[in-house]
C-alpha cells in the first residue's frame, strides 16, 4: 500500500509540494512553540532537588506584602524547628564587585546559609559545597563560583581551589566550582558566599529581608507540609510583634515550579493557542486541496464501487497517502523549528538584561526539539491531514456511482450535498480565523503604540543610565559616612565633565523594581486618617529630580538632607491625593514600614509629578535621600548636551578616580531603558502580526482554490446558463457570489468574537484600544476584499467558458 501512495503522490507534485509546505510552516511554528513549552513548563529545573524544595512566604492583605520574605530571627527559628521540612536554608541576592588588574568587575552573587546546597543538591565539578557552620562571622571567608566564571576569568584552571580574590573588598578562599548550568532563583549567578546577618539585624525581627526555602521531606504530601508550617506561622503570630494579628498574616508555599515558572505559563500557553490557531486554518487550506484532488478521482470511486469495493476500501489508499504527508509534513515543521529554536537563547537573555531581578524568569538552560516536542508535530500533523483528507474522501466516496458513470457528476446526491456543506463550513471558519486573528493583531499593535507613547513622567531625551557598586556592605539601620562620601565625589566627578548638564542618583532605575513599604500617617489631616497604606520607595539624591526634568512642588532633596538632620521625604501626586484628599500634603509626617512601633519618622518636603510605567496602573511613590540610608548598587542618571553614549567610557574613568575598585555597568540610553520596558508586548505584538498575515495568506490560498474546485463541480451549470442567453458578466458575478456566501457568514461570526477577544486581551495587557469592533470591522473588510480577490481569479474564466464544449462533457 505504502509504494502505490507513494506513485501517487508523486504524479501530483503541485498538491503534494502544497499540503507539505502549508502544513510545515504552519508545524514549524508549532514544534518551535512546543520545544519553548517543554525547556520552560515540563523540562527538569537546574537543580537536583527540585520536586522537593520548596518556598515560604508570609502574605497579608495589606497591598505589596502578599509575598513577604523573612526576618533573620524569623529564620533562624525555622531552621531549628523545620516544620514539615527535612532541612530549611535562606539566601539573598547580591551584587557583588571582584577586585582585578582593570578595577572592579561587578558579578551577580548569592548569600547563602550554611544548608543551602544540601537544600538544593547536587556537587560541585571542583572541590565542595560551603558548608553549615560557615555563615557565622570569623569563618564566613570561602566563595563557591560558577562554572561560567570560572571558565571566563580563571580559564578553566584546576588550580583555581583554594585560590584567594578579593569580593566587595574583602579576601575570599575559593572552595568550590559549581557544575555548568546548575542556577537558583536567578539567571547567571557568578558566586555564592556564606550568609551572615550584620549585628543590626541579626535579632531585628522587624526587618524582612532573607528567601527561605524548605527540602520536603521524603513521601511527604506538600499539602501535610503546606499545614505544618501554617501552623508554625499562627504561633509565631502570637509571638512576635513583627506578625501583628491585624495584618491577617497567613502561610504562602510555592514549590520550585510554580516560583520560577509560574508567571511565564500564560504567556507560552498563548503562544500554543496562537500556533494551533494557524494550525486549524493551514488544515481548512489542506481540504480545499484534498477536495479537489479527490474530485478528480471521483471516476475511480465510481467505478470501484459499481464492482463492489467497500467504502473502507476506498478509503484505505486515501488513509495511507495522508499518514505519508504528515510524516512528511512533520519532518518540514521540526526542520523549520531546528532553524527557530536556536534563536531563542540569544533572544530572551537580551530581553532580560537590565530588567528588575524580580520580573526576570529563570531561564531553560536549553532548548532541544525533543521527543515530547516531535510528537506534538507528528500528532497535529496526522491530525490535520486526516481530519482535512478523510472527510472530503468520505463525502466523495457516497457520491452516486450511477450518476457519476452516467455523465461524470455526483448530480443531486447526499453525497454532494455533504461536500457543499463541508465547502461552506471550512471557508466560513477559515475567515472567520482569519477575521478574529486580524483584529488581534492590530489591537496588540494599536496597544503597542499607545504604550510606546505612554507619557512617563520624564524627560528621556539625552539621559545615559548607568549602575554603580563600590566593595563594601551597606548598613540599613545605620548609615556608612564612608559610603554617603563616595556618591557625592562620585556624582561631583561626573559633574565636572564636559557636556555634562546635571547628574543623579537613585537606588533603582525608574520602573525596574518592585520594592514597597507601608506608610502610616502620624499626623493625619483634619478630613482624612490614613493608616495601613502601601507604597513604593526609592533612594535618591539631590538634582535627581532636575536631571530626569520632574517637577516637584515644594523642594527637592539637597545636600544638607544628612544623617544627622531632619528625616525628610518626597511623595508623589498620587499618593498626595489618596492620603490626604485636599488638604496640603508639605509639612505631614509619615511613618515607614507596616509596623506600629516604627522607629523613624519623615516629614514630606515635596510632591513629584507621578511617574508612570507603560502598562501598568499608577501607584504610590516615595522618596528619601540617600544620604538618610543609602543602598548597594545605585543608579546613576545624567542629563548631557551631546549624545548620552558618548560620555560612558569618561563617566567610568571619572568613578575610578574616586574608587578604582568601583564597578561600572549596564550603561544605556534612558531611551533603551525605557523600550524594554514593553518587549514583551513588543513581542506579542510581532508574533500576532505575523500569525495574522500568514492565517491570512492561507485563508486566500484555500479560498482560491475551494472557489476553484466548486466552479468546477458547477461548469456543466454554468454552461445551460450560457446556451440559453445568460451574460457571461452575470455568470461571472453568480459564482463570486456563491463563493463570497461562507465568508460573509464567516465574517460575522468573526465579528461576534472581537468584544470577548478585546475583553480577554485587556486582562492580559493595558493599553488595548476600547475601540474593537471598528478594528473589527475594518479587519473584516482586509478579509472581504482579500477574499474577493481570491475568489474572483478563478471566477473570471467564465467569462471565456465555451458551452457548447462544457455540454459535451
Amino acid at each position: 500500500m505504502i509504494r502505490p501512495a507513494i506513485h501517487s503522490l508523486s504524479t501530483s507534485p503541485a498538491f503534494s509540494v502544497g499540503v507539505i509546505a502549508t502544513l510545515g510552516i504552519c508545524l514549524g511554528g508549532l514544534t518551535a512553540v512546543a520545544t519553548v513549552a517543554d525547556a520552560f513548563l515540563l523540562a527538569k529545573l537546574p537543580f537536583p532537588n527540585a520536586d522537593r524544595v520548596d518556598f515560604m512566604y508570609q502574605s497579608s492583605v495589606v497591598p505589596g506584602f502578599e509575598s513577604l520574605v523573612w526576618s533573620y530571627p524569623a529564620f533562624r527559628e525555622l531552621r531549628a524547628l523545620r516544620p514539615g521540612y527535612e532541612l530549611m536554608a535562606a539566601f539573598q541576592q547580591q551584587e557583588v564587585t571582584m577586585q582585578g588588574r582593570d578595577g572592579g568587575e561587578k558579578l551577580s552573587g548569592m548569600n547563602v546559609s550554611g544548608e543551602f546546597f544540601d537544600v538544593v543538591g547536587g556537587f560541585p565539578v571542583l572541590g565542595r559545597w560551603i558548608q553549615p557552620g560557615e555563615d557565622v562571622p570569623g569563618k564566613n571567608t570561602v566563595a563557591v563560583i560558577s562554572y561560567g566564571l570560572w571558565q571566563r576569568s580563571f580559564g578553566g584552571d584546576a588550580g583555581v581551589l583554594h585560590r584567594r580574590v578579593v569580593l566587595n573588598g574583602k579576601p575570599y578562599e575559593i572552595v568550590g566550582v559549581a557544575g555548568p548550568g546548575f542556577e537558583f532563583k536567578y539567571h547567571n549567578m557568578d558566586v555564592w558566599l556564606p550568609l551572615v546577618a550584620r549585628k543590626e539585624i541579626a535579632d531585628e525581627w522587624d526587618w524582612s529581608a532573607f528567601n527561605v526555602i524548605g527540602l520536603r521531606k521524603p513521601e511527604m504530601p506538600l499539602a501535610t507540609a503546606k499545614a505544618a508550617f501554617a501552623t508554625w506561622l499562627a504561633k509565631n503570630v502570637l509571638e512576635h510583634s513583627i506578625n501583628n494579628k491585624k495584618h491577617q498574616w497567613k502561610a504562602l508555599v510555592l514549590t520550585s515550579r510554580e516560583e520560577f515558572r509560574g508567571k511565564v505559563q500564560p504567556t507560552i500557553v498563548t503562544l500554543g493557542i496562537a500556533a494551533f490557531v494557524v494550525v486549524l486554518a493551514a488544515c481548512a487550506n489542506v481540504a480545499g486541496l484534498m477536495m479537489a484532488r479527490y474530485r478528480a478521482k471521483l471516476r475511480d470511486f465510481a467505478i470501484r464501487t459499481a464492482l463492489g469495493a467497500t467504502t473502507a476500501r476506498l478509503v484505505q489508499p486515501v488513509l495511507v497517502e495522508a499518514i505519508l504527508l504528515a510524516i512528511a509534513s512533520a519532518l518540514v515543521g521540526i526542520a523549520i523549528a531546528a532553524l527557530i529554536t536556536p534563536l531563542i537563547p540569544l533572544l530572551l537573555p537580551a530581553m532580560q538584561d537590565g530588567m528588575a531581578e524580580e520580573e526576570q524568569i529563570l531561564l531553560p538552560a536549553s532548548y532541544v526539539i525533543g521527543w515530547k516536542s516531535g510528537a506534538v508535530a507528528f500528532a497535529a500533523s496526522l491530525m490535520a491531514v486526516l481530519i482535512s483528507g478523510l472527510l472530503p474522501a468520505l463525502f466523495v466516496s457516497r457520491s452516486d456511482p450511477a450518476s457519476v458513470l452516467r455523465d461524470g457528476t455526483a448530480a443531486s446526491t447526499g453525497a454532494s450535498r455533504g461536500a457543499a456543506t463541508l465547502r461552506f463550513s471550512m471557508i466560513a471558519a477559515q475567515t472567520a480565523l482569519a477575521c478574529l486573528v486580524t483584529t488581534g493583531s492590530v489591537l496588540l499593535a494599536g496597544a503597542l503604540d499607545s504604550l510606546a507613547r505612554t507619557n512617563v513622567g520624564f524627560d528621556p531625551a539625552n539621559v545615559l543610565t548607568l549602575r554603580l557598586l563600590r566593595p563594601g556592605s551597606i548598613s540599613f539601620v545605620k548609615a556608612d559616612g564612608a559610603v554617603i562620601q563616595f556618591w557625592n565625589q562620585s556624582m561631583d566627578a561626573i559633574r565636572a565633565l564636559p557636556a555634562v548638564e546635571s547628574v543623579g542618583v537613585i537606588n533603582f532605575m525608574p520602573f525596574t523594581t518592585d520594592e514597597m513599604t507601608g506608610v502610616r500617617i502620624i499626623k493625619p489631616s483634619a478630613d482624612r486618617t490614613a493608616t495601613g497604606n502601601a507604597a513604593h520607595f526609592s533612594i535618591t539624591g539631590p538634582d535627581y529630580f532636575k536631571t530626569l526634568r520632574i517637577p516637584v512642588r515644594g523642594r527637592e532633596f539637597t545636600v544638607a538632607d544628612r544623617l544627622e538632620s531632619k528625616r525628610v521625604t518626597i511623595i508623589n501626586e498620587l499618593a498626595a491625593k489618596a492620603w490626604f484628599g485636599s488638604a496640603e500634603p508639605i509639612g505631614q509626617q509619615l511613618s515607614f514600614g507596616i509596623f506600629d512601633d516604627a522607629k523613624t519618622i519623615f516629614e514630606i518636603v515635596g510632591v513629584a509629578r507621578n511617574v508612570d510605567r507603560p502598562s501598568m496602573p499608577h501607584t504610590a511613590q516615595i522618596y528619601w535621600p540617600y544620604a538618610q540610608g543609602p543602598d548597594q548598587p545605585m543608579d546613576i542618571v545624567v542629563r548631557a548636551s551631546i549624545s548620552p553614549q558618548l560620555l560612558t567610557s569618561s563617566i567610568r574613568e571619572a568613578v575610578h578616580r574616586v574608587d578604582p575598585t568601583a564597578a561600572v555597568f549596564q550603561a544605556m540610553s534612558m531611551k533603551d531603558h525605557l523600550s524594554r520596558l514593553i518587549w514583551l508586548p513588543r513581542l506579542a505584538s510581532v508574533v500576532g502580526l505575523s500569525f495574522a498575515a500568514l492565517v491570512l495568506i492561507i485563508a486566500i490560498a484555500g479560498l482560491a482554490g475551494v472557489t476553484a474546485d466548486s466552479i468546477a463541480l458547477s461548469r456543466r451549470e454554468y454552461g445551460i446558463r450560457l446556451a440559453i442567453g445568460a451574460d457571461p458578466a452575470g455568470i461571472v458575478w453568480l459564482a463570486m457570489r456563491s463563493s463570497l456566501a461562507p465568508v460573509a457568514v464567516g465574517l460575522v461570526l468573526g465579528l461576534a468574537g472581537v468584544v470577548p477577544l478585546q475583553k480577554l486581551l485587556q486582562s492580559w495587557l493595558p493599553g488595548i484600544p476600547n475601540d474593537a469592533l471598528f478594528w473589527g470591522v475594518s479587519a473584516a473588510m482586509v478579509v472581504l476584499l482579500a477574499s474577493a480577490a481570491a475568489a474572483w481569479v478563478p471566477a473570471r474564466r467564465l467569462h471565456l467558458l465555451d458551452p457548447s464544449i462544457t455540454l459535451r462533457l
